[in-house]
């Protein structure tokens, strides 16, 4: 039987597994489809994601 803690866990891995950055065709920039935030490269990692974005928060509660 799964703990709370390997169901937060599992939720953290499926947004971290299966995030998939928006293209803007318009502009070039790529955003994360949890806060909106941007970046030219397409780089989840180079973006300055907003401190309560869902991605933000699983990367912080996958570390323990």
């Amino acid at each position: 039987m799964a703990t709370r803690e390997d169901d937060i866990q599992e939720l953290c891995r499926q947004v971290l597994d299966e995030l998939l950055l928006d293209l803007d065709s318009n502009n070039g920039n790529y955003h994360c489809p949890f806060c909106g935030s941007s970046t030219t490269t397409g780089n989840i990692n180079k973006i300055k994601h907003d401190a309560t974005c869902a991605y933000v928060l699983a990367k912080d509660l996958s570390t323990k």
